[in-house]
């Protein structure tokens, strides 16, 4: 029998228990834990460095952990919030608005940084010690990041806060964020209902951290793009179901149709009987689309004063012809509320379904990337900032959590400028295969150089082929050619011997015989 072996640890522990200035465990740091609000400032730089940097203003704050005052409420949950969430499942522009700044912030790439000097400066990503270990231990699973970065963002952008639930766990560190609905409690009692798991969190190796978007008027409670839009989705929701009742309305019945009691079935047509005649010319088409009673209609035999008085009697009300006018500009009001183009939800101009997921540089600078921002601070506020401490880092506040955007940059398309500025020497090679989707490795080196001159050379004068060709590394014979090529110009020209005396090639002769009238002979 093998001999049962112990499972491996994973990188992400091994690399906490190598550690031995500070227990890892949650609520054990070495600095102490910031358990009231903390707010930040951070600059968005611009993706394509076109525009000066967005600056934004991000709230955090530590709601549950062992060192958390058990008197610690948190905010209350407001009714509008609830109603988001359930505007999102029935509308569905709303809810593509929403999700579509999630899905651009799922492309980001998060890391521990050195803070910048200057305000305006980019941080640099840790390569080594405790914060390059902390940044593998957090987002080295790059796939589980970017859910968790979907599923924060979409708190963001339909609630303005998220809840991230920190836990300590045999692979590491994972942070899973949650919506106000999923977890309840405060001071030293919290509860997650996702919807399948229904616990009480661990003190010992869970925490809590709020992370939020502040509302102008009461800065405690959360505030986003959604809520004001909610009256809209309202809207398009009643009209919505306006288009259902009018369709159920149709559908529930063809309403009464009236005739004289003296019209027959015209014989010949199966059924005698005037409503089972009816009946089964109604639903044999249905039944047998290909049956002849598809195309044949039913003959019906009665007076001709008795067919003015033929009524059908319709019970459905018709469909407004302001409702897709109306609905059209509720959709309007919902992309321009949520910070999104109108096109992207109506469909309308160069925009498609496809392109409707793309991800402008406004759009990443002044909404994607401020959510993302503040997802960073209230990780590194909440967590990575004491974890860093306890890992040996003397100066744990010189470093941040922060992000790479360059998977959403959407770039101008400049390669047919790049090319005429190349061809105009005022654009250099680099430049050009950059604008075109190159690099310069994919330039050809000074031997393929030199082999397209060269048969540039030939090409514009082919008499040079003799000396070119064997720098190309032909070995051809030239003499074949150029010996036709004499015999050909020969009658256009002199008849003299350009050999020089010795040479035993013997001189062209001419192909043609001399004119009569010009032969001289003997004794002439």
């Amino acid at each position: 029998m093998r001999a049962l072996t112990r499972r491996p640890e994973s990188t992400a522990r091994r690399i906490a228990e190598s550690v031995v200035t500070a227990p890892l465990a949650l609520g054990q740091r070495r600095i102490p834990p910031r358990t009231g609000p903390v707010v930040a400032q951070y600059a968005i730089p611009s993706p394509d460095g076109r525009r000066a940097p967005h600056t934004i203003t991000a709230s955090a704050e530590l709601l549950y952990g062992k060192n958390v005052a058990k008197t610690k409420k948190r905010p209350p949950v407001q009714s509008w919030q609830y109603e988001s969430w359930e505007l999102r499942r029935e509308i569905p522009e709303f809810r593509f608005a929403g999700d579509r700044a999630a899905h651009g912030a799922s492309q980001y790439k998060m890391y521990i940084a050195k803070r910048p000097e200057s305000s305006d400066g980019t941080p640099d990503r840790a390569t080594d010690g405790p914060a390059a270990d902390l940044s593998a231990m957090m987002f080295g699973d790059i796939a589980a990041t970017q859910q968790r970065l979907h599923d924060a963002a979409q708190h963001d952008a339909f609630n303005g806060e998220s809840l991230f639930v920190i836990s300590d766990t045999p692979d590491g560190f994972a942070w899973t964020p949650s919506s106000v609905r999923e977890l309840t409690g405060q001071g030293k009692s919290w509860k997650l209902n996702n919807g399948f798991e229904n616990r009480n969190l661990d003190l010992n190796t869970e925490r809590v951290v709020r992370c939020w978007k502040r509302d102008p008027e009461f800065s405690g409670l959360a505030d986003c793009a959604a809520r004001s839009v909610l009256p809209i989705a309202r809207t398009l929701r009643g009209l919505a179901k306006r288009t259902g009742a009018e369709i159920d309305s149709r559908l529930a019945g063809a309403g009464v149709l009236l005739l004289p009691d003296d019209v027959q079935v015209l014989a010949g047509q199966g059924q005698t009987d005037l409503v089972e005649a009816f009946i089964e010319s109604m639903l044999t088409p249905i039944q047998d689309p290909e049956s002849a009673a598809a195309l044949v209609p039913l003959i019906l035999k009665m007076r001709g004063d008795a067919i003015e008085k033929v009524k059908h009697i319709s019970f459905s009300t018709p469909l407004d012809e302001k409702l897709p006018e109306m609905e059209t500009n509720a959709i309007r009001r919902i992309a321009l509320g949520m910070d999104s183009p109108p096109e992207t939800l109506l469909g309308m101009g160069t925009a498609n379904h496809w392109s409707g997921w793309l991800i402008s540089s406004e759009e990443v600078q002044f909404v994607t990337s401020p959510a993302v921002a503040r997802i960073c601070h209230a990780l590194w506020t909440g967590f990575a900032r004491e974890m860093l401490a306890a890992m040996g880092e003397q100066n744990p506040d010189d470093y941040m959590v922060w992000f790479d955007a360059s998977e959403l940059e959407l770039r101008p398309d400049k390669s047919t400028d790049s090319r005429d500025l190349h061809a105009k020497d005022v654009l250099s090679d680099e430049a050009m295969l950059r604008e075109n989707g190159f690099s310069k490795e994919d330039m050809p080196d000074d031997k393929e150089k030199k082999r397209r001159f060269f048969e540039r050379l030939v090409l514009a004068d082919p008499s040079l082929a003799p000396t070119i060709f064997p720098e190309l590394g032909y070995d051809l014979d030239f003499t074949r050619w150029s010996g036709t090529a004499a015999t050909e110009k020969t009658p256009t020209e002199p008849t003299t011997d350009p050999h020089p005396p010795g040479e035993h090639e013997p001189p062209v002769q001419p192909t043609d015989p001399p004119d009569a009238t010009t032969e001289t002979g003997p004794g002439q």
